[in-house]
């Protein structure tokens, strides 16, 4: 009986009309309730404006009430409540409720709950920890639940996807699991979590996707992780928290809309020297803001449409303080400031510490005038430490 249940659940998708694949909403964390724009451009992704919107607490240790306080801001702008439905997908069982959620960690499979996705017109899955989603919706063997086939075919079919936090960082695969850009300075502890990526979902194909990014100053973490994709897609996209990327249906494009900006990678020509030291050269660097759109293919930058959150107009030291992250906290606006302070040409370093051991970033423009990118040289120093003169 399952399994009659699950064929007929593939036949209704496989019946669906055939669109254009849907649109991708790929937030960097920290959504805030007021931050209409990404609302916005999730629900103007739907295929049709009363489609029913699925909900996938997979990644959260609190599955209901993170899926809960989605469904309510999706209500507040005018989505009916019977068309949302909680998909019952978890790991971890939320204290506050009386039902244990870590029952529904089988739930890929399970055809019920397959059923309420076959007409979706969007998906979202909530922010935690991404190798929970893993978890619930990819098999030991590594091949698809028959949940994210049918997930994949209503991506196909013109539904959108969405996701926030770990929501965002499954939309590449490989994905960025973990790590401390510190642990690739020489002599790093045992304390620094080491860069991993694993398997990810795959909706995104261009690019590989780090969140959080300005916020917790991921530049060399996500540097370092584009070395493992083939050469000729080594392309990261690091989006700010309370921003979107919006991938266009045939994922040429994508544009940024929210709060902060993405940062754009081009490691495709980076050199990563061999031997125990890391070191990358030859990367290309740049901004978008919101309203701003990207060629994926290219990496041209379209004309900007919408305003740019103002750049800071004050010199940012390049010093940094020893900081988990490996970069000032404002790793955004470092860019910008070192992209306005090369406007004039030169180049310019800062230094990442910690100890005795650093990483010297170098900033320059690249040699084609043209290019609105900045190059950078990331290479490893050591840090000689002085006492202050009086």
């Amino acid at each position: 009986m399952r399994y009659i249940m699950i064929m007929l659940v593939a036949l209704l998708a496989c019946a669906a009309p055939l669109r254009a694949q849907g649109q991708l909403v790929i937030v960097g964390g920290g959504l805030a309730d007021d931050n209409d724009a990404v609302f916005a451009a999730f629900l103007e992704a739907l295929p049709a404006p009363d489609a029913p919107i699925a909900i996938i607490p997979a990644a959260s240790g609190l599955p209901t009430q993170s899926a809960a306080a989605f469904a309510a801001q999706l209500t507040r702008r005018g989505v009916a409540p019977e068309r949302i439905r909680i998909i019952r997908l978890a790991v971890e069982d939320d204290p506050d409720t009386p039902e244990d959620e870590s029952l529904w960690r089988g739930h890929g499979e399970d055809a019920g709950e397959i059923a309420r996705l076959a007409d979706v017109g969007a998906i979202w899955f909530t922010g935690g920890d991404q190798a929970r989603i893993l978890a619930t919706l990819v098999r030991a063997d590594k091949t698809d639940s028959t949940m994210l086939a049918l997930i994949r075919r209503r991506l196909a079919a013109g539904a959108v996807i969405g996701g926030t936090s770990a929501g965002a960082a499954i939309m590449s695969d490989p994905m960025l699991v973990q790590g401390d850009p510190l642990s690739l300075m020489p002599g790093a502890g045992p304390d620094r979590e080491p860069i991993e990526t694993g398997q990810g979902l795959g909706f995104l194909r261009h690019a590989l996707v780090d969140q959080h990014f300005g916020e917790r100053a991921r530049l060399i973490r996500l540097i370092a992780a584009l070395r493992v994709r083939e050469t000729d897609r080594r392309i990261g996209l690091g989006i700010d928290e309370d921003t979107a990327l919006v991938v266009a249906p045939d994922q040429r494009t994508a544009r940024v809309v929210g709060r902060g900006q993405v940062t754009v990678i081009d490691a495709r020509a980076t050199a990563y020297p061999s031997g125990p030291v890391w070191a990358a050269r030859g990367t290309k660097v740049g901004l978008l803001g919101n309203g701003e759109s990207l060629d994926l293919t290219s990496l041209q930058r379209s004309a900007q449409v919408a305003p740019t959150p103002p750049r800071v107009s004050t010199p940012v030291p390049c010093l940094s303080a020893t900081s988990a992250a490996g970069l000032p906290a404002s790793q955004s606006e470092l860019i910008a400031a070192i992209s306005d302070a090369l406007a004039a040409g030169g180049e310019t370093t800062c230094l990442v510490s910690a100890g005795q051991a650093g990483l010297a970033l170098r900033f320059s423009q690249a040699a084609d005038a043209s290019d609105p990118w900045l190059r950078l040289d990331v290479t490893p120093v050591r840090v000689r430490l002085e006492p202050a003169q009086r």
